[in-house]
């Protein structure tokens, strides 16, 4: 499967999130297991895929214990980071 159909698949699995049709846990799940998926990224988007899963993660604990919590801050941060990825898609299929 190429990095754009997998780049999809999270955008898709976002979607349904968005939508309510999956949980934020089980978002989490699958992005976690695209972004293994993935070949050829750069170590530090690696980490920074980690870290907005990791954040998203604490986010959802803390709604299952009823706190009120913010996520529009790691959501920006995937947001950015899927264009990162698929602005290096682009400039690897030039190559």
């Amino acid at each position: 499967m190429s990095n754009a159909t997998i780049i999809e698949r999270i955008k898709a699995t976002w979607h349904d999130f968005s939508l309510g049709k999956l949980t934020l846990l089980a978002f989490i799940d699958d992005y976690r297991r695209n972004v293994v998926a993935l070949e050829g990224l750069p170590y530090p988007l690696i980490v920074e895929a980690r870290r907005i899963a990791d954040v998203l993660e604490v986010s959802a604990w803390a709604v299952e214990e009823d706190c009120v919590v913010d996520t529009l801050p790691a959501l920006a941060s995937l947001t950015a980071w899927v264009s990162s990825v698929q602005k290096l898609e682009v400039l690897n299929s030039r190559s």
